[in-house]
Formats: structure tokens, C-alpha cells, sequence
């Protein structure tokens, strides 16, 4: 069999929706739902190194006025193993961590889809 077999995670925490499936050596984390109402407001790729300072990649996220995260979707590449990945709300960061002894490079990017808030003034009479 040259593929692994999809393990599917749903977590309801706080309202939000935690999938991942693993495939090969790439891993995908959603976290929220994606919607037709929503548009990408937010991509970042990057790369992790083999340091021990790298053990823990935090990417935070911004979203542009009056628009709200709806659905952020993680992709990780990492031939030993898959990271931890989480999304911290109240500070609107993910946070990709690997295991003390997992010591090899990887690939990740960051989408985000938001959609607009409603009845949100796009200038402050202020």
C-alpha cells in the first residue's frame, strides 16, 4: 500500500471544528469551517530547521479590518513524523511543535479564510 491510511480527528472545543489527516509524509490540521462566504485573507509558507530552537514555530495570523477568521488550514511535510499543531484564538496564533528528539527539516504553510463582519464601519468618526 503506498499511501497511509487517513486517520481523521474531530475535536468540538470552543465552537471550532480540529480536523487533521495524515497521508505520505504530508499533514494537514484545519481548525473552524470553511465556508463558500469566506475568501483567503492570510497565506505564509516557511521552512523548519533541525535546531533545538526550532522545535516550536509559532506563525502569527492577521486578519485585516472588519473581517473574521472563519477556516485556517495547516500543511506540514515532514518525513519522520507528524508536529503538534494547535491555534491559540486569543492571541490569533498557530503554533507548530515537534517532539524532544524529532530532529528534521520541514515545510509548512498557513492559509487563512475570513469573511466580513457585518454592519462594521470602515471609518471611525473618532
Amino acid at each position: 500500500m503506498d499511501s497511509w491510511l487517513l486517520v481523521l480527528i474531530l475535536c468540538c472545543h470552543k465552537g471550532f471544528i480540529v480536523y487533521a489527516s495524515f497521508e505520505e509524509t504530508g499533514d494537514v490540521f484545519e481548525f473552524g469551517r470553511d465556508s463558500p462566504d469566506t475568501r483567503i485573507v492570510f497565506n505564509e509558507a516557511g521552512t523548519i530547521g533541525i535546531g533545538r530552537e526550532d522545535k516550536v514555530k509559532r506563525i502569527p495570523i492577521v486578519v485585516p479590518y472588519c473581517m473574521k477568521w472563519e477556516y485556517i488550514r495547516v500543511e506540514v511535510d515532514n518525513d519522520k513524523g507528524p508536529p503538534n499543531v494547535s491555534f491559540l484564538p486569543s492571541i490569533k496564533t498557530v503554533v507548530i511543535k515537534y517532539r524532544k528528539n524529532q530532529y528534521s527539516k520541514s515545510q509548512y504553510q498557513v492559509t487563512v479564510k475570513a469573511k466580513a463582519i457585518r454592519n462594521c464601519p470602515l471609518f471611525s468618526d473618532d
